[in-house]
């Protein structure tokens, strides 16, 4: 799993259905580490950085997020097992006839919480990547 997660690029473009897509895990201008923020004109600059595509998909923030900027749709699912929005369902998007649906359905958390018996972190830290599952990113204070 490491070696093929290896291989992925942090930014790539393609075409589906006529549509262009540009997909990035974090932000078109540093496509690894950088949170896409969501001002309209930050949304303009990333939009105009990945080339105005159609389609604009990203992650990293666990976020969802559904906008609109010109001609480009810009779509974050959401996070999947790590949530930040303070909901713990699982956050999905679906692309029908050209139009984007974010969604949520729940989840069996606990197998999810049960797998992270065999993670080697350190008890904190699985505890609060647990504490996330179970609370969609609110974190207990320390």
């Amino acid at each position: 799993m490491r070696h093929f997660l290896g291989t992925l690029k942090p930014i790539g473009s393609f075409e589906i259905m006529g549509k262009r897509l540009v997909a990035c895990h974090a932000a078109p201008s540093d496509p690894l580490f950088d949170y896409f923020r969501t001002s309209e004109k930050d949304l303009k600059h990333e939009v105009a950085i990945a080339g105005a595509p159609d389609f604009l998909l990203f992650g990293h923030t666990h976020w969802p997020l559904l906008k609109t900027i010109g001609n480009t749709t810009i779509v974050n699912p959401g996070g999947l097992g790590q949530p930040k929005d303070g909901d713990s369902s699982a956050p999905y998007a679906v692309v029908q006839d050209g139009r984007v649906e974010l969604r949520r359905i729940t989840y069996p958390i606990d197998l999810t919480v049960a797998a992270y018996a065999n993670i080697q972190l350190a008890s904190s830290d699985v505890e609060n990547l647990i504490a996330v599952l179970r609370t969609g990113g609110t974190l207990r204070p320390d």
